[in-house]
């Protein structure tokens, strides 16, 4: 609420307009000069003193008009600015400040933006007034409601800045807010993983426990066997490795024989015949006897570990034994890799 403020008074009464009519000094004659000449310059001189004074008279009736319509839009813009309608009153007044530029007009402009509560609009009218006005009445209420308006406007924007502050802190504390919930949801998710990664050790170790039990069930049943299985492979390498054996001696006779057949005989087709399968007969011997005799030894290996096996603890009975056949050009063999 603006309170004592009022619009500045001042007068309107038409000015006494004085037509000051210039002082010439006409010539009297000179010399050599006609005297139709002298009158001549005597008319032109009262011309111009004529157009002088109708154009003064004419520049004073435009002067008292347009502060007619000043006053005019002065009164209409003071009525419609007591009416709250202060967009027109202040243009009213503000086409009055045109027609007749009087200081009081600005500080009526003044007044009018600080009654409608443009306060920095009003305060450029009253800085204006303190500059512009030789009126001690109007410097004085133009530095009043100047400094009210700056004091005001300080604590404005003081009270603009504290809530911008605060709403920044509220922003701050929303987004802190929303850091936490974050984080929490975070956190719980981390302990519903965790207690996942729990849960599935746990499965892995009663898994691992299960199949312990399993395995310790099935080495039970092979050391309650005691080593039937490696007794039963041995016997047959040894049976294979015997047969095998047999035919390489089938075989080295049937070298033999082509070899005395070949002593009988000429050179000649039939020998080279019977060459051809005294060769393949000693590589078939030397093949099968390699390869039984290898597993052969190897059944015997594997059947005295087998008997072995009924009567050694269940620590020496976990050894693993590897029996891998190997073959080449022109041999054959059998490696047997392992704790005895």
């Amino acid at each position: 609420m603006i309170r004592g403020h009022a619009f500045a008074i001042f007068g309107f009464a038409a000015s006494m307009v004085v037509v000051a009519t210039p002082s010439v000094a006409l010539a009297q004659g000179s010399p050599g000069q006609p005297a139709d000449e002298r009158n001549a310059d005597e008319s032109s001189g009262e011309d111009v003193l004529v157009e002088e004074g109708n154009a003064a008279r004419e520049a004073q009736r435009r002067a008292r008009e347009a502060k007619r319509r000043a006053r005019d839009l002065y009164k209409k813009g003071k009525t419609l600015v007591r009416a709250k309608d202060f967009d027109q009153g202040i243009a009213a007044i503000e086409a009055a400040y045109e027609l007749d530029p009087r200081v009081e007009h600005l500080y009526n402009l003044g007044a009018a933006h600080h009654l409608k509560g443009d306060k920095r609009r009003a305060l450029e009218y009253y800085q204006r007034v303190i500059v512009d006005s030789t009126s001690g009445q109007l410097v004085r209420l133009a530095r009043r409601f100047a400094g009210q308006l700056e004091r005001e406007i300080a604590a404005e924007e003081a009270s603009r800045a504290a809530f911008e502050a605060r709403e920044e802190a509220a922003e701050r504390a929303v987004e802190l807010d929303r850091a936490r919930r974050k984080a929490i949801e975070e956190a719980r998710a981390a302990r519903r993983e965790l207690r996942r990664v729990r849960a599935d050790l746990q499965a892995s170790r009663e898994q691992t426990t299960r199949l312990q039990s399993r395995r310790d069930r099935w080495r039970a049943i092979a050391r309650s066997r005691g080593g039937r299985g490696k007794r039963f492979i041995g016997s047959v390498l040894m049976v294979t490795g015997g047969s095998a054996l047999g035919m390489a001696g089938a075989y080295a006779l049937v070298a033999r024989k082509a070899d005395s057949e070949l002593e009988d005989l000429d050179e000649g087709a039939s020998q080279a015949g019977l060459r051809e399968i005294s060769d393949q007969a000693d590589e078939r011997f030397l093949v099968l006897s390699i390869a039984g005799g290898s597993m052969f030894i190897a059944g015997a290996v594997l059947y005295i570990l087998g008997e072995r096996d009924a009567t050694r603890s269940p620590e020496l009975s976990e050894s693993a034994l590897t029996i891998t056949p190997t073959l080449g050009s022109g041999a054959a063999g059998i490696s047997i890799s392992g704790r005895f």
